[in-house]
């Protein structure tokens, strides 16, 4: 399982992302001011990820268990997943840098700039 001050790092690692308390126990992450990962932290664990994921494989990661379209978040093809034991350190990484280029690339071509100017990105 992957402990929130890890992962709370490597979301701050990426290029002019924010974070703030929201909605009772959630961590929000953005990325220009759009959210594009939430995580559910209880004082103990992690226990539910939200975040972004590419139209061809929604409905194959819906369909795995503990895995289904994140309440509140009904377009675009948002997850919820229940304890984030679920994947590996290695997988939760690729969805959370995923999760990070969609709501990226949704920005303008000079917000994306701007964006990117902040930081080095650390992956393409």
């Amino acid at each position: 399982m992957v402990e929130f001050e890890s992962l709370h790092s490597s979301l701050h690692s990426l290029a002019g992302v924010t974070s703030a308390q929201q909605w009772g126990a959630n961590m929000v992450y953005k990325v220009g001011g759009k959210v594009f990962f939430l995580v559910d932290v209880p004082a103990s664990s992690i226990d539910h990820l939200v975040f972004k994921v590419p139209k061809e494989i929604f409905s194959e990661l819906t369909d795995r268990e503990g895995i289904i379209q994140a309440p509140y978040f009904a377009k675009g093809q948002w997850v919820q997943v229940h304890h984030s034991a679920h994947f590996g350190k290695a997988e939760l990484l690729g969805w959370y840098q995923t999760s990070y280029q969609l709501v990226l690339a949704s920005h303008t071509k000079k917000a994306q700039g701007a964006i990117e100017a902040a930081g080095i990105l650390l992956f393409e």
